[in-house]
């Protein structure tokens, strides 16, 4: 024992063996077992009432999201492309299409799939690197990407199913894949002048038949330990109908598959131990490039650096290519399967998976099997720092086959080890059906041994198994059972055993670092029965999570700009307190040090609403001590009822691992009830940051509470019990939140003119008497003034004729590009600019030439690529102008994330006549979130 364990003990005699076993664990490695046999005891019960807790819950969960969202339906006739392109991205959507039989005739049946408009993977900050080490920024590239529909897990059948629809930006074609429960795949399409949406069946892809005794995996063969530390990867050699595979029959004439595992290399499994260095150095927070948008629903962030081989490119559609080598196909291929991988990540790991970098790679060309390909890119790129910045993880999508995919487990934010491929793609962007299906499956398996899950058989992973595809198959084929870990490809019924899902949810309630706290997937657990089970499948999206949340800062989404305003104790609630809603709340040195030991908490101690006292052990800043809070909104403006807000502890640490910061809030400071955020660990000794991220709830004033703890548990009662040890600190912040806004529109005005007629209220009634033949009253008084005299000519002192333009000119003042969806010109009401000619300074390409700004069409637009950028409309002949009009434009939709609206701040506005003289000039101001710029010329002249 050290000093402060001696100290410690010394105080524990009458608390029993229990209390001291909490304290020496960290010293005798052989207390573990006692610690599972206490906890199996002590979990009993618990899981008695989490049973009963998720039955009501899957009802008030699921149920209640249906409700939560506004949808538009449409039917089978309308025009998909048309609706997508006004709508913002988190739009939702119910899909119609009729279903074409044979000989493309329709049947009498129709197929409806709720979706949702995606936020993409692919971002304007995605990177693309050159074969010359060089990097540029997707950035209006973007813009040439299809639009992506996915499934909405916010409805029971966006849950069982998944869809994946594209949407043409050019063309205006819709066309995607459709699954769901209990029906064949079927390809959706539409064409680029609307028209009846179609629904085609689809043939399943033929996989190889698979009988009962699978051989073992590289799991079972190897004896790889759960721990991450020693960080085993896992080899999958998919059976499909395109890979090659061996079969022989025994004598009892039964078919069994034998993957080609390749001699194991002894340098993969000689891995050193990370314990610590998944804490150090090896953990890179390195500077994230996207923002969170305030509609997200995801607390982590991976940012991904993807390597793509030509025949990946060749595969998925092939094309023209860029600067890097790459085809828009194979970029939009890319975008969809990591998107589409976005609805489980998000939804059940409360992950986004961002592609950060895209490279074209022959690395791999040469690789025999996926084990030789993994060793040349951990060779390649492994090291003390990630290669390249605001990378968490390297995943390869390879064309070429290589017998499968492989990752190294549970390694997010490991720079040694952060790397996994999936090889063998077979999917073409220009059609996607259910080749993309299998791709998708097989990407999400890889990643998630990423995510630290073994397969699903594996009981040195899962103990019980959740299933036991790897070594036993059942006899017959069932639909969408099992999990996307699993092996249940390889059994009768081949992937379509495999539902999208890592098999559980958190339910809402209580601690999420809880597995009782987790459900299993109501929907897979709908397509089980007695020969398709699984045990307990929520383990494995739990696991997953469990790992993403242990990765503190390095996969928290960027923090947004914010104003930060410092809280004033507040002599009532005897705790630091910001009594107006503001974008942040931080206790400032209110807090600084703990009881009476430090500098700020001397006679303020102990800063807590009601309960709780600090430990008084020890010494200030040799011991802990909780030295600050902050609460900030994670999206940006106020801290706002129902959007993230980031909770930031600044503490000292005296060990990283025997330390821990529970997070509590409450909505009611007066008498507060503290319900549990979530328990984080400091990433090493001394002065410490810690983080985590939830959503606010109702309530004009909130409380946050951090108990910063050596050794121990977080407390889930509702009454709160107070921390024992002499060496705790326990902290409150009080803050103000703001109520929720009202909805933003989903969609722009029909039209910017004002109604003919009244639309509603009936005109007042008519009046019930004649008016009278001569005034009811004289005046009171005589005029004050003589009249005026009267005009000594018929014309007007001004000419009508000073805007009597032929040329209208826009010019950049401040070197920013010019972009925008429409110029109109109006004289009496008549857009005169449409029959004019347009030229611009520059064109950012082809496709964004001056003409699109006055083709009438708002939805193509000009953009220029200078920085002395100018656009001029030629009327052909003088008009006399009463307005001109510019419609704005936004980079993605109205939200404008990216301020593309702001790029006309400041641009002036030139009226040319026939002599090329300016006679008239007006110039912009601050156009950021301004959607309309009008300009009035006829009132000034006279007119």
């Amino acid at each position: 024992f050290g000093p402060r364990e001696i100290s410690e003990t010394s105080k524990t005699s009458i608390a029993g063996l229990s209390h001291l076993f909490i304290i020496t664990k960290r010293h005798n490695s052989n207390f573990t077992d006692a610690s599972i046999i206490i906890s199996k005891f002590t979990s009993t019960f618990a899981k008695m009432k989490s049973s009963i807790r998720s039955i009501a819950l899957i009802a008030l969960i699921f149920g209640s999201q249906v409700q939560a969202h506004d949808r538009r339906v449409l039917r089978s006739n309308e025009n998909i492309a048309a609706h997508i392109r006004a709508q913002e991205e988190s739009s939702r959507f119910t899909i119609t299409a009729e279903v074409q039989g044979s000989a493309n005739s329709f049947t009498s049946s129709t197929v409806s799939i709720d979706v949702v408009k995606a936020h993409p993977a692919i971002t304007e900050d995605t990177s693309i690197l050159l074969a010359d080490g060089s990097i540029i920024r997707f950035g209006e590239q973007l813009n040439s990407l299809d639009t992506l529909l996915v499934s909405d897990t916010t409805t029971s059948s966006g849950r069982s199913g998944l869809s994946i629809l594209a949407v043409d930006p050019v063309t205006h074609e819709t066309q995607g894949i459709i699954e769901q429960k209990g029906a064949k795949s079927m390809t959706l399409h539409q064409g680029s002048d609307g028209g009846v949406a179609t629904a085609t069946e689809e043939e399943k892809m033929e996989m190889p038949a698979w009988e009962c005794g699978v051989g073992k995996d590289e799991n079972s063969l190897f004896h790889r330990a759960l721990e991450e530390e020693e960080h085993a990867y896992h080899d999958h050699e998919h059976e499909r109908d395109d890979h090659h595979h061996q079969h022989h029959q025994d004598e009892n004439h039964h078919d069994h598959h034998h993957h080609d595992h390749e001699e194991f290399d002894p340098a993969i499994s000689a891995i050193e131990n990370l314990s610590r260095s998944l804490r150090g150095t090896k953990v890179n927070p390195l500077n994230k490039q996207r923002v969170l948008n305030s509609n997200v629903s995801y607390n982590h962030q991976v940012d991904l650096f993807i390597e793509i081989d030509t025949k990946f490119i060749e595969q998925t559609g092939g094309g023209t290519v860029d600067a890097a080598g790459i085809t828009l196909n194979a970029y939009n291929y890319i975008n969809a399967l990591v998107t589409a991988a976005n609805v489980i990540y998000e939804s059940e790991i409360d992950t986004h998976l961002h592609v950060n970098t895209i490279k074209l790679s022959n690395l791999y060309d040469s690789a025999i099997g996926t084990k030789e390909a993994l060793v040349i890119m951990k060779d390649k790129y492994g090291g003390s720092n990630w290669h390249t910045q605001g990378v968490d993880l390297q995943h390869a999508l390879l064309g070429r086959e290589l017998g499968g995919g492989i990752a190294y487990i549970g390694t997010l934010c490991n720079s040694d080890y952060g790397f996994g491929l999936t090889s063998g793609i077979i999917g073409d962007f220009k059609s996607l059906d259910q080749r993309v299906v299998w791709d998708l499956k097989a990407f999400m398996h890889e990643m998630g041994h990423s995510f630290s899950s073994g397969h699903t058989h594996d009981t040195s992973y899962y103990q019980p198994a959740i299933d036991t595809c790897g070594t036993t198959c059942p006899s017959t084929a069932g639909v969408k059972w099992a999990t996307l870990m699993s092996y249940c490809h390889a059994c009768s019924g081949d992937y379509g055993n495999i539902m999208y899902t890592f098999g559980g949810v958190y339910n809402g309630a209580g601690a999420k670092s809880e597995v009782t706290n987790w459900m299993n997937k109501p929907e897979l657990i709908a397509n089980q029965d007695s020969a398709h089970q699984n045990v307990d499948p929520k383990r494995e999206a739990h696991a997953m999570y469990s790992h993403v949340s242990s990765r503190g800062s390095c996969l928290l989404p960027p923090m947004p700009d914010v104003t930060v305003t410092t809280a004033q104790y507040d002599s009532t609630f005897k705790v630091p307190s910001c009594t107006s809603a503001s974008e942040s709340c931080s206790s400032g040195t209110l807090l600084d040090g703990r009881a009476n030991i430090g500098p700020a908490e001397q006679g303020k101690s102990p800063n807590t609403l009601k309960t709780c006292t600090d430990g008084t052990n020890g010494s200030y800043h040799s011991d802990e001590s909780l030295d600050a809070i902050k609460v900030s909104s994670a999206v940006g403006g106020l801290l706002t009822e129902g959007r993230l807000a980031e909770i930031e502890v600044q503490v000292y640490a005296y060990d990283e691992n025997a330390d821990a910061a529970d997070f509590y809030y409450t909505t009611n400071p007066s008498n507060p009830t503290w319900i549990l955020i979530g328990t984080s660990r400091p990433s090493g000794r001394g002065a410490q940051s810690i983080k985590i991220r939830y959503t606010l709830p109702a309530g004009e004033l909130q409380a946050v509470r951090v108990v910063f703890r050596y050794q121990g548990s977080a407390s889930t009662s509702s009454s709160f019990n107070c921390p024992t040890s002499g060496y705790d600190d326990i902290d409150d912040l009080v803050f103000a939140v703001s109520s929720a806004a009202t909805p933003n529109p989903t969609s722009k005005p029909v039209t910017n003119k004002p109604t003919s007629v009244p639309t509603s209220l009936a005109p007042t009634p008519l009046p019930s008497k004649k008016p009278t033949p001569f005034p009811t009253r004289a005046p009171t008084r005589k005029p004050s003034n003589k009249p005026t005299l009267p005009p000594t000519s018929m014309r007007p002192t001004l000419p009508l004729t000073c805007y009597n333009a032929k040329k209208i000119r826009l010019e950049s003042t401040t070197g920013n590009h010019l972009q925008l969806f429409e110029l109109k010109a109006l004289s009496s009401n008549t857009n005169v600019a449409l029959q004019g000619t347009a030229t611009q300074s520059s064109n950012w390409s082809q496709r964004y030439t001056a003409s699109n700004a006055i083709d009438g069409n708002e939805n193509s637009f000009s953009h220029t690529m200078d920085s002395n950028a100018w656009l001029e409309v030629d009327l052909g002949s003088p008009k006399m102008l009463d307005k001109v009009e510019i419609v704005n434009r936004h980079c993605g939709d109205w939200s404008d994330a990216p301020g593309c609206l702001c790029r006309l701040s400041k641009a002036k506005l030139s009226l040319i006549d026939k002599d090329g003289k300016v006679i008239a000039t007006r110039q912009f101001g601050d156009t950021c979130g301004v959607h309309t710029l009008s300009e009035f010329f006829a009132s000034d002249a006279g007119c």
